[in-house]
Formats: structure tokens, sequence, C-alpha cells
């Protein structure tokens, strides 16, 4: 059944809600025969109609053109691989000729700076060459001159040649090389130069002994006075004080100090010393604690063996294990060293190592009344040998001679 408005509505309303009796009311409904159609012959055109083709044939177009799509990908896929081809061999042909021309550059380079480098080289060595003549030609001249000059000479030497200060000293030596100007000049001067008539004798005077130095003269020879006696105070003059007190000499340096002034300078340390407070480190906190429980070592930190035992020596000293025995096996290297060099141990090892038969060790260990251990440690220089046990050695030798004889 079609159901036909009597109005048509241009606007699509809704009409879920509407009463479908007052719907009827206002439309009616017709009823179509039963084969009803509009087209003339009741047939479909063929315009019209929708044809469903089979299966395979569209399965067979769709398999055409994806593989004309394919054909297509693969044409664009070789044409770009083709290009990328193109684009990398002019690369490495760019590449090659950067190399190229970079290896020319390189070595017109090179040959430029080996060039350079010998002429260079040639430029040195001549100049070197002219330096060293010069300097020996000026060694030469001044020797002689140095050997005639008086008082003033060298200076007026100085400034005759240009220099403000003397330098005749350092040209003489060769330290200083003259130019090719100066030592002409130097050349002219030196026949008419005249010796000792270039001092100031205005400038010439005794120079007076301030009071200060008095004072130290006097005070050293009171102190050479004190140590010629065997005694190691003497009174002298202190300028701090203003008078004269009692100096002490100090073995040390051979030098003297006054007593209240070294007395004064040690109070001062130790008021400044009070007036900072003392840090107490972790490894002392941790040392007290030790002593606290009746403990004769503790773990603390070491500066160069990081967190390691430390052993309490007394009550406010304390080291590390492993530094003491790094010290105690210096100490030994070197002590052996210096026995192992040491004539009585070289001539003992000789007159052990020249018997045969190794009957000499224990037959001088029952001599020196020792063991053959000791004897052996005395000949490898692990153990110093005593002046009495030495004299012993020398006679147990000479009554081996005396039997071989």
């Amino acid at each position: 059944m079609i159901f036909e408005a009597e109005k048509v509505s241009t606007q699509v309303k809704d009409r879920s809600d509407w009463d479908i009796s007052e719907w009827l009311e206002k439309n009616k409904v017709t009823e179509l025969p039963l084969g009803f159609t509009n087209f003339k012959d009741g047939n479909i055109p063929l315009d019209r109609k929708q044809i469903v083709k089979p299966e395979a044939e569209r399965n067979a177009k769709l398999e055409r053109i994806n593989q004309e799509a394919r054909q297509s990908k693969a044409v664009i896929k070789r044409q770009k691989e083709a290009d990328r081809i193109k684009r990398q061999k002019e690369m490495e042909a760019r590449k090659i000729e950067r190399a190229i021309a970079k290896l020319e550059r390189d070595a017109v380079k090179k040959e430029q700076a080996s060039i350079k480098a010998e002429l260079k080289a040639l430029g040195q060595t001549q100049v070197q060459v002219d330096r060293a003549a010069r300097i020996n030609r000026q060694m030469l001249l001044l020797a002689e001159f140095r050997s005639k000059a008086q008082l003033g000479d060298i200076q007026a030497m100085s400034r005759m040649l240009g220099f403000k200060k003397d330098i005749i000293s350092k040209l003489a030596a060769g330290g200083v090389a003259l130019n090719a100007k100066r030592l002409e000049l130097l050349e002219e001067i030196l026949p008419t130069f005249e010796y000792g008539t270039h001092i100031n004798r205005s400038k010439v005077v005794a120079r007076e002994i301030s009071p200060k130095r008095q004072i130290w003269i006097r005070n050293h020879e009171a102190k050479n006075a004190a140590l010629a006696k065997g005694h190691r105070k003497f009174i002298g003059f202190c300028h701090k004080e203003n008078k004269e007190t009692i100096f002490r000499i100090y073995a040390t340096r051979d030098v003297s100090a006054c007593v209240s002034c070294s007395k004064a300078s040690q109070k001062r340390k130790r008021e400044l010393t009070a007036k900072k407070p003392r840090e107490v480190s972790e490894n002392r906190k941790r040392m007290l604690e030790a002593q606290a429980q009746n403990l004769k070592s503790f773990i603390g930190v070491c500066k160069h063996h990081g967190e390691t035992s430390f052993r309490i020596h007394d009550v406010n000293s304390f080291k590390c294990k492993a530094c003491s025995a790094e010290a105690m096996q210096k100490t030994r290297i070197k002590t052996r060293a210096e026995l192992e060099s040491n004539p009585r141990t070289i001539e003992l090892r000789e007159f052990l190592r020249s018997d045969e038969k190794n009957g000499r060790v224990s037959a001088l260990a029952r001599f020196l009344g020792v063991s053959i251990t000791t004897v052996s440690n005395y000949g490898l220089g692990n153990a110093a040998i005593p002046d009495q046990q030495w004299e012993k050695i020398k006679e147990f030798k000479a009554q081996l001679q005396g039997a071989a004889a």
C-alpha cells in the first residue's frame, strides 16, 4: 500500500509523536492491485537493472587491476633505483675528483713548504754562522780590553757602544752578540782607548757605615768570641728593645737571636693558637671511643689507604697499620742496600763463597758461637756485623790461612 498525503510538505517532520488515528482521519489509503507497475510493458528496462556479474569475472577484473598496479609500481621502483644508482655514481665521481684535487693541493703545499723550509734553513744557517763569527771576534777583542781595563773603563766602553748599563761582561762571555755596526765601532774604539782616565774622582768617597751595620758587626764579633770559648750565649744589642740583652746561638743554623724577643714571639704564637679552637678529627674521635673500651686499635680513614685499621701507640698518638708496614718495608730495603754495599759484608760474602765444600759457614758459626742462620744473614747483608764478631771473623780467616800454609 502507498500512502499519499493531500498536501506535499517541503520539510521533514518528526512523526514519532503523532497519533496514528489523527493521521488516518486526514489521509486515505490507496490499495494497489497485485502486479502493479508504472512501466508500460511491465518489464524493467535494461538500463535500470542492476546487473550482477559472476564472481569469477569480478575476481579476474580485480586481479587485472592489481596486476596493472603492481607493474606500474615495479616500473616506478626500477626507475627510482636507476635514478639512485645514477646519483650515487655521480656522487662517487665527484668524491674521487675532490680527493684527486685535494691530493694535488696537498702535494703542491708540501712542495712549497719543503722549499720554504730549505730556504729558511739556509737563511738561518747563514745567520747563525754570521752570529758565531761576530761573537768570536767580540770575545777576542774584549778579552784583551778587560785585561787592561781599570776603574770606570768598562762603564765608559758601554756608553761608547750605546748601552745604558754595563753589558761588557755578557759580551765578553758570548751571551750577547753585537751587531755588525757596533762590532765595527768596537774595532775603531779599542786602538785609541785611554785606560784609567774615565773615573769620576769627585764621586769616589769613603762609604760611611750606618749605625745599624755597626751594631750588627759588634754583635757578630761577640758571637764569634763566644763560639771560640765554647759558649752558646753572649751579650748583644737588640734593636727591638733598644738595649743590650742576652743572645742565644742556635746550633742547628749557627744563627743568634735575642732571648727575650724569642720568648715574646713564642708567647704570641701560643696566645694565637689558644684562641683558635682545636678541631677534633674523625680519627681522633674514633680513637677516644676505642680507648674508652680499652682497645688497642680502631678503624679509621687513611688518606693513602682509605678506611683501614689504626694502631693506638699512646694517649694522643695513632698511626695507620698499612702506612707503618710500608715505612718498615722501605727502611728494610734501604738498610739491606746499605749492608750489601758494606765492605765487611762484601768481604765476608766472598770468603764464604770461596769454599767449594760449603763447610765454611757451619765452621764459622761454631767459632763465633752463633747459629748458621746468623752467619748467613751476615753474608747476605740481612744483618750488620758487630765489631766484636768482625774481629773474630778476622781471627778465623787467619787460622784458616795458617792451616793452609
